[in-house]
């Protein structure tokens, strides 16, 4: 699958989006860089792409958030033009093993993997098994996600059928799932988002938390004491071993 790496223009970015090529590199991962927005508030926003932004006027301090979002979106119009599913990943993503025999379907946010502090805290772990595809109610962090054209399209037309974005990207499709899609992650996680160690470029300080911590993700831990803690305990189900 096609990966797109999204940065900005900020020395970190730059930095940890290297980083992030360098594990697709290693694991044969066909990606390349992305360059973002930054520096761009919310009336600029609306005033380039004419979406109002935000749930009321208190959210321009999300600016940063926004300006991520809009990263994504003009990715989403990409992948909507492609023959095939594609791969977004933010710049502190670390890929742990080849994904490309991931099945991703319509309708679909198929998350590739969680949050933890350092990437070698996790390890992939071996085994015969199929991967686990496990529907989730929410997931935290639109780090490293899988999408098919009908649904990049399906993103983008419910955006202006709305004229508005409510919610920065990571609620949009993992936190509050606006679209009604069908939220699924993988297990084993195939990568991880390093945030130890790490400054944010759209908020003060990086969450360390995630929604949940799957089976097989905790079974690659081999220090459980690094295990990342749960935002909140969420429960889901497998839906198939593809």
């Amino acid at each position: 699958m096609k990966t797109f790496i999204i940065y900005i223009d900020n020395e970190d970015s730059i930095n940890y989006a290297n980083d992030c090529l360098e594990s697709c590199k290693q694991y044969n991962i066909d990606a390349e860089l992305y360059k973002g927005l930054k520096g761009y508030t919310n009336d600029q926003l609306k005033e380039m792409y004419g979406y109002t932004l935000g749930r009321d006027p208190g959210d321009a301090i999300y600016h940063k958030e926004y300006c991520a979002t809009f990263g994504h979106f003009m990715l989403w119009k990409k992948i909507a033009q492609s023959d095939a599913p594609c791969v977004v990943l933010e710049h502190d993503v670390i890929v742990k093993r080849n994904y490309d025999d991931i099945v991703v379907e319509d309708n679909q946010i198929v998350f590739l993997g969680p949050r933890i502090l350092h990437r070698d805290d996790y390890q992939f772990p071996e085994s015969s098994r199929p991967i686990d595809y496990l529907k989730v109610n929410q997931f935290c962090g639109a780090h490293g996600y899988a999408i098919t054209p009908k649904t990049a399209q399906h993103l983008i037309s419910q955006i202006e059928l709305r004229n508005h974005i409510r919610i920065p990207v990571e609620g949009l499709l993992g936190f509050a799932n606006e679209f009604n899609l069908d939220l699924i992650a993988v297990d084993p996680p195939h990568l991880v988002c390093e945030v130890g160690d790490r400054n944010s470029t759209a908020n003060d300080t990086p969450a360390t938390y995630n929604s949940i911590n799957t089976p097989r993700f905790i079974e690659g831990i081999s220090d459980k004491n690094k295990i990342p803690k749960v935002f909140s305990d969420y429960d889901f189900s497998i839906v198939t071993g593809k």
